[in-house]
């Protein structure tokens, strides 16, 4: 995961002529601080000659007539893949480094297929579990680590499972 704020290599904005800007640290510029602790950390697009307040610790350039504007900061997934927040995107990352838990089949106690293998609805609601290779039976473990599903790290090998009230645990079928 990549994060756009004050510490990248290279930031990305648009400027209100439609010109997309990409600019480094060097490439901004810096009023100092006033009585009223104010500055401005500023960009110039090359296309208008517009002059653009960058506000430290974002990525998001504003121009300055809207400097009170919230700041942002983009997360990316290695795939490039945007997200607002760190939760979303480390998730995102999370799930496309386990393509194996797709491969996981969850059924309810009235045999209801459960699709989402992430979902705490799954978790409290999986009877049963067919884990259909080791590559599954890892990923499986380390979803339960990763997420607190405690229960998912007792299934070890690749089989089915169902769960056991007396136990409170899965065992194997």
């Amino acid at each position: 995961m990549r994060v756009l704020n004050e510490y990248s290599l290279t930031k990305r904005t648009n400027c209100s002529c439609g010109a997309e800007l990409e600019y480094t640290k060097d490439d901004v510029k810096h009023n100092g601080d006033n009585f009223r602790h104010e500055y401005e950390d500023y960009i110039i697009c090359p296309s208008c000659g517009r002059k653009i307040i960058v506000r430290s610790g974002s990525h998001c350039a504003i121009p300055y007539d809207q400097v009170e504007e919230a700041m942002k900061v983009i997360y990316i997934a290695d795939d490039g893949k945007e997200f607002d927040n760190e939760y979303d995107c480390e998730s995102y990352e999370w799930k496309l480094n386990h393509t194996h838990l797709n491969e996981i089949c969850f059924y309810d106690k009235d045999g209801n297929k459960l699709n989402d293998a992430y979902s705490e609805n799954t978790y409290n609601n999986a009877e049963r579990i067919i884990v259909p290779n080791e590559n599954a039976v890892k990923e499986l473990q380390e979803l339960g680590r990763y997420t607190g599903y405690c229960c998912y790290e007792d299934i070890v090998e690749c089989g089915k499972w169902h769960f056991d009230y007396k136990k409170e645990t899965f065992i194997q079928s």
